[in-house]
């Protein structure tokens, strides 16, 4: 017998990009942007900041104007889905061929047209392009025999064969300087102007697996396989990765000594080990990968290797152990589960690191380091009410975690996170500690008077009473790089959910709850909101109204905000510090769906069967502290060192 099937989805996409990264973006311009600036002048056209200061191309400008004046859309085409056939070619043998396919492919462009804005003036039209597009493959192949022996014993054995592509290139291209705000198409620019770029890339995979699963009385039950991989990103001598795996677990609910308990209806213990392969590094860094051109002393251009070759690169390991168990009570009223989990991500994947200024030393890739992870999950399931009319029903999830880079590079060298174009440090991950910990100064009050200035450590030029004094952690009399220190870490103490489920007749009523407890977050904003910023150039921007607290002598001294000064000669703002660390503990009401289902009986012979209305509000209150936008912050793409 053979059955054969076809899944195939497409999609089209068309979204209107706004810009929302960094300083530039929407929100920062709204909160940098002065209250006292209208939308619309008196003759209908959009208002910019005007100051008798004067003027400053850093300055916010009028947000609403710069999301209609930035053309940005993102045309995205998918197609996916797989064709398979499954083959009886036994009555206990049976074979399965499957053929997957991903495409992908998208057009960004992005146009920016000269405006003034009061103050601010964009002189200079601009006009970008980007198509990208990826085509993925898979097939798979796989012999599954099972078997029961004795009407007790049961085996099922995998043996199956996998290969996979993936394909992706993108083309950019650039112009500025048109001839009028109506044209965008590149070749209507500066031919002066122009830039492009290109980039492709492939990588392919080969894989075999075995899995051998074994069950006794429905009692005892184990598993083991074992998984070979060979990846096109490394070279011959570390192609293949081998990732074995086994399982087993104990029922023992199904024992004769419980068989039939009223109490205790259900009882699993698990325990597990595996090992999966990670191979997520650019295509070809294992040799000399693209090259660049330069100028040839000989005339026309020569071509130089980019980065540096490690032919022994390999795969990443990452190995789990798990212990656990399943149970329900009180027939089924209420289900547990437990899970606990060792972690260990070994030979992981990095670029080398000569030392803390140059993180990324000749785009060398290597194998080096360990990250280890313990924690555990805890799942609860209750029927608290139970009737004819009435029933309720709650299920709460548990988290918890801490982690540790046990070894890395040695010599000192560390990860650091940074953001901002690169240019401020806000994680530094060493070995021994956590992963991803804020690193910065800590602060110690404030300078309230000439004898505390007179007494404190040395720290900048220009340093006056009112400023933050720093925590001189080496006690040698100043602040400086030697001084920096864990100041906050991102990883919570645990997560939650909680989930109630109500039902009175034909209503019903969800509420779902959900909240991380102990984690901090690094609020960047504020170096853009408390105040003038040497680096930002932020004077007549908006600030935040904290900022009514500074400390000012004879006036205010009674406060823990520092002075304002034009230029932050002491570095309140632009010194990393824990004056920007605030606790991301939260409570979110994530969602609350009310709804009622018609009678069936009021369908009678139509083609209808049932019916429900319903409405459904997402992230409705949260309780927190943060003072930032929303403390569900994640990580910055997606970085394991950025949890910001």
């Amino acid at each position: 017998m053979v059955k054969i099937g076809n899944n195939i989805s497409f999609s089209k996409i068309t979204q209107q990009v706004v810009r929302n990264d960094d300083r530039g973006g929407v929100i920062m311009n709204t909160l940098r942007q002065s209250p006292e600036l209208p939308v619309f002048n008196t003759d209908g056209s959009f208002a910019g900041p005007i100051n008798n200061v004067g003027t400053s191309n850093n300055e916010a400008s009028n947000p609403i104007a710069l999301a209609e004046f930035q053309n940005a859309t993102l045309d995205k085409y998918k197609l996916n889905g797989n064709l398979f056939a499954d083959f009886s070619l036994h009555k206990n043998l049976t074979f399965r061929t499957e053929l997957g396919y991903d495409i992908n492919f998208s057009r960004n462009k992005l146009f920016l047209p000269t405006y003034q804005l009061g103050n601010v003036t964009e002189a200079v039209n601009k006009s970008f392009k980007t198509l990208d597009q990826s085509i993925y493959w898979n097939v798979k192949n796989y012999f599954t025999y099972n078997k029961t022996f004795n009407d007790k014993h049961n085996v099922t054995v995998l043996l199956g064969q996998e290969a996979q592509q993936n394909k992706f290139e993108f083309l950019s291209g650039s112009r500025f300087n048109f001839d009028s705000n109506s044209f965008g198409n590149l070749s209507l620019g500066d031919p002066k102007t122009a830039t492009n770029a290109n980039g492709t890339g492939t990588w392919t995979m080969e894989s075999f697996i075995s899995r051998v699963n074994y069950s006794f009385d429905d009692r005892y039950s184990l598993s083991a396989s074992l998984r070979a991989d060979a990846s096109s990103n490394f070279g011959p001598n570390n192609k293949w990765g081998y990732f074995p795996a086994f399982s087993g677990a104990w029922t023992v609910s199904n024992e004769e000594f419980l068989v039939g308990d009223s109490f205790l209806n259900y009882l699993k213990l698990k325990l597990g080990y595996g090992s999966v392969g990670n191979q997520n590094i650019p295509p070809n860094v294992y040799q000399f990968g693209l090259l660049n051109a330069i100028p040839s002393p000989f005339g026309g251009n020569a071509y130089v290797p980019v980065g540096q070759a490690n032919p022994d690169v390999k795969w990443e390991a990452l190995t789990s152990y798990n212990a656990g168990f399943e149970l329900e009570l009180l027939q089924n009223k209420i289900k547990l589960d437990f899970d606990y989990y060792i972690k260990k991500s070994s030979d992981f994947l990095t670029r080398n690191i000569n030392n803390e200024s140059n993180q990324s030393a000749g785009n060398l890739f290597i194998n080096v380091g360990e990250i280890e992870t313990k924690g555990f999950d805890l799942s609860l399931s209750t029927r608290n009410i139970t009737n004819e009319n009435f029933s309720w029903d709650s299920t709460i999830i548990f988290s918890t975690y801490d982690n540790k880079l046990v070894k890395f590079q040695g010599e000192g060298k560390s990860l650091l996170g940074r953001v901002q174009f690169n240019n401020f440090t806000v994680t530094r991950t060493t070995e021994g500690q956590p992963v991803g910990q804020f690193y910065g100064f800590l602060t110690d009050g404030l300078f309230r008077d000439a004898t505390e200035l007179a007494a404190g450590p040395t720290q900048e030029t220009g340093t006056a009473v009112g400023d933050i004094r720093f925590k001189d952690i080496n006690g040698d009399g100043k602040i400086d790089n030697q001084d920096l220190t864990v100041i906050g870490s991102p990883i919570p103490d645990f997560t939650y959910a909680v989930t109630n489920n109500f039902k009175y007749k034909n209503f019903d009523l969800s509420v779902v709850l959900q909240g991380s407890q102990g984690n901090d977050i690094y609020n960047f904003t504020k170096r853009y909101t408390y105040g003038a910023s040497t680096n930002f150039n932020d004077r007549f921007s908006n600030v935040s109204t904290d900022v009514l607290n500074a400390f000012v002598p004879g006036i205010n001294e009674n406060t823990d905000f520092p002075r304002i000064a034009l230029n932050d000669p002491n570095g309140n703002i632009d010194k990393s510090s824990d004056r920007f660390i605030e606790d991301g503990s939260y409570l979110r009401i994530q969602n609350v769906s009310f709804g009622y289902n018609f009678p069936s009986n009021l369908f009678g012979t139509s083609i209808f069967t049932k019916a429900r209305v319903y409405a459904n509000v997402q992230n409705l209150y949260t309780f927190t502290k943060y003072s930032g936008l929303d403390p569900a912050v994640g990580s910055l793409d997606q970085s394991v060192i950025l949890m910001v």
